[in-house]
This record gives structure tokens, C-alpha cells and sequence, in this order.
């Protein structure tokens, strides 16, 4: 509901920022083209900072070994270095277990 009440008002300042340049003198028409235009180029500039930040972002390099391990796991084709049920915790991890806390 809120969301709604917060996109509502914005249209609503968008109306009043249009309707304030034609009481400035320029027609309806020309108003809100240019109230359109504003938002087309900011549009444009977050667009473009969107891309360039995206390429300085490594690709999540276990996300995607995790996924197409599921993927392969789901086909029943399995990993080399596949864990097994048989496998201690030391052998995995390579840290002894104790049974009380420290």
C-alpha cells in the first residue's frame, strides 16, 4: 500500500513539474516531452554508470562451480574431487573433532 501511496505522488510531482513549464509559457505538449526527456538521460547516465561498474565486479567464481555441479549432478554425471558419505571431516577440512566444546 505504501509503495503504491510513494509511486502515485511521484506521478503526481511529475504532473506538477510539467504542468509548472507550461505556466511558464510552453505548450502542454512540449512540457511533459521535456519532463520525459529529463528522465530518458538520467535513465541513460544510471544505465551507463550500471554498466561500467558491472565490469569492474568479478563473476562469482563458487556460484558458479556450485551451479553447474548441481546442474551435472541432476544429468547423474559426478565431479573427480567429489565428496563422499565415507569422507571424515578431517580428510575434508583437514581440522581434528572433538566431541566436547572448548
Amino acid at each position: 500500500m505504501l509503495l503504491f501511496l510513494l509511486l502515485s505522488a511521484w506521478v503526481m510531482l511529475l504532473f506538477a513539474a510539467a504542468t509548472g513549464l507550461q505556466a511558464l509559457g510552453l505548450p502542454y505538449w512540449g512540457a511533459f516531452l521535456i519532463v520525459a526527456g529529463v528522465f530518458v538521460v538520467i535513465g541513460a547516465i544510471l544505465g551507463l554508470v550500471a554498466f561500467l561498474v558491472s565490469k569492474k565486479l568479478k563473476a562469482p567464481e563458487t556460484t558458479i562451480e556450485t551451479a553447474q555441479s548441481a546442474v551435472q549432478a541432476v544429468q547423474g554425471k559426478r565431479r573427480q574431487n567429489a565428496v563422499s558419505y565415507d569422507d571424515t571431516f578431517e580428510e575434508l577440512y583437514g581440522k581434528q573433532v572433538s566431541a566436547r566444546a572448548d
